[in-house]
């Protein structure tokens, strides 16, 4: 289940924001010439050189280490401050699970470095299809998630059907070898309602079964559901099945 209400506990990127916080408000105004007169150049550049170091540690705290992507507790992060904006805006938001389709096969025949290529490729698509909007970040192993903002069913599923149609033509060159891929994909969309940590909870748990149907479709497809059209929850997308193998 993806913990969007983790224990209160500082994380590395609060601890290095906080610290970047205290140097912001203790860095000395260069524009006020009367202040900085006195001020020796060896110790503003050292200031300065301390906020980029501190900036650049924030900025790795948040991140996939090996996709460049975001990590899987800044999303949970920026996925609750979204729900809660999303509330005050009266909109809907939507959440897409992307799984890469018989990965351990390309890991087993091409070995794990052809797999950490794959992963790298899949991050790089899913970045280059999204909205500067967006949010892309790596869940855990072949799995992705993208934070889609303003979301209707509609749009979800041609966002789906985008993401589905990228990843085909993503083909992972690794050695003199040309490996394709594909994706199963779960897209869930609604307005926000009820306490919010739970209703991040609920609409990830859509979009994850969501995926796992588009694998159990026959995989190199996507699936929409809508949290206020559950019952009639819409299957699009599936414009590639006949060349899915359907074995699990």
């Amino acid at each position: 289940m993806f913990d969007i209400n983790p224990p209160k506990m500082p994380s590395a990127s609060d601890v290095l924001q906080d610290a970047l916080d205290q140097l912001s408000r203790y860095a000395i105004m260069v524009n006020d010439v009367e202040q900085a007169v006195d001020v020796p150049s060896e110790l503003l550049e050292e200031n300065g050189r301390l906020k980029r170091r501190v900036t650049d540690l924030l900025q790795v705290s948040r991140m996939d280490a090996l996709t460049g992507v975001c990590n899987r507790a800044f999303f949970a992060q920026r996925l609750q401050e979204q729900i809660a904006l999303h509330r005050v805006r009266g909109q809907s938001i939507g959440l897409a699970v992307v799984d890469i389709d018989h990965f351990k096969q390309v890991n087993d025949a091409h070995g794990h470095q052809a797999g950490d290529a794959a992963l790298k490729l899949i991050a790089e698509t899913l970045t280059c299809l999204m909205r500067e909007t967006d949010l892309v970040g790596r869940y855990g192993g072949e799995e992705f998630v993208v934070l889609l903002e303003d979301a209707t069913p509609e749009g979800m599923a041609i966002v789906g059907e985008r993401i589905r149609a990228g990843i085909e033509a993503a083909v992972v060159s690794f050695e003199g070898q040309q490996i394709p891929v594909t994706a199963s994909v779960g897209l869930a969309e609604g307005c926000v309602q009820g306490i919010e940590d739970e209703f991040g909870r609920r609409l990830f748990a859509l979009a994850d079964a969501a995926m796992y149907r588009a694998k159990n479709s026959g995989r190199n497809c996507f699936v929409v559901e809508s949290m206020h059209r559950r019952a009639g929850g819409i299957q699009l997308g599936a414009l590639s099945m006949a060349n899915c193998d359907v074995d699990e």
